[in-house]
């Protein structure tokens, strides 16, 4: 049976959300997996483990409600600071600091390997927070498919972390040939703001009317 589920966030918690679903409140964790920080769109294809709370935990652990569409602005954002900071950083864009190839292959490894170890390290921890007020392994729980409602719903994610990869990628290929420095920082940059891309697959800002689909698996 496929029906309608009002997604919330919680304060100050990016890794968890709440569904509420036929009278019943549910925290899913868009984190699980390790995986789904790399390959988001995983949430909408793959059945998830979702954990059963009463409604005062809910109201105890929801953010408040805000559907200002935030997200709208962020490419708009990036591809206008872009265009405004890119004459300034002209002289900048002619300084290299003179690195071989493999320099800067290992270089942009190991910048690689701090940044998820730093993104691991903040998953547990959200964890860890969340834990302090209800232990979900002792809830009761489901295993769900959620998915958007909206067409809205599908592009806006996509885009918006199809843009960031883009620029990380480019920025990737820039500073290996290059040694530039301003391709190695926005490497940097991108990287990290793509790993915290999934917050926005499941997300209640996305659409003014705050409905995903939602069937139970068992």
């Amino acid at each position: 049976r496929i029906m309608n589920g009002e997604v919330n966030l919680l304060t100050k918690n990016a890794r968890y959300r709440i569904i509420h679903m036929d009278s019943e409140y549910y925290l899913i964790d868009i984190e699980k997996s390790i995986w789904l920080l790399f390959l988001p769109i995983l949430l909408w294809l793959m059945p998830q483990k979702v954990y059963k709370i009463k409604a005062e935990i809910s109201e105890e652990l929801k953010a408040p409600t805000s559907h200002s569409g935030d997200s709208k602005g962020v490419v708009w954002f990036g591809a206008g600071g872009a265009a405004v900071l890119t004459p300034l950083l002209q002289p900048l864009l002619e300084q290299t600091i003179g690195l071989t190839v493999f320099v800067n292959l290992l270089l942009l490894m190991i910048i690689t390997t701090i940044i998820i170890s730093l993104r691991i390290y903040l998953r547990k921890s959200l964890h860890n927070k969340l834990y302090k007020m209800v232990d979900i392994e002792k809830l009761e729980t489901r295993v769900i498919r959620i998915w958007p409602r909206n067409f809205t719903q599908y592009t806006k994610p996509v885009i918006i972390i199809l843009f960031f990869v883009f620029f990380m990628i480019m920025s990737f290929y820039l500073f290996l040939i290059t040694s530039n420095i301003i391709p190695l920082f926005g490497f940097l940059i991108m990287l990290s703001i793509a790993l915290v891309m999934n917050v926005i697959f499941i997300n209640p800002s996305l659409e003014r009317k705050n409905v995903y689909r939602v069937s139970i698996v068992h």
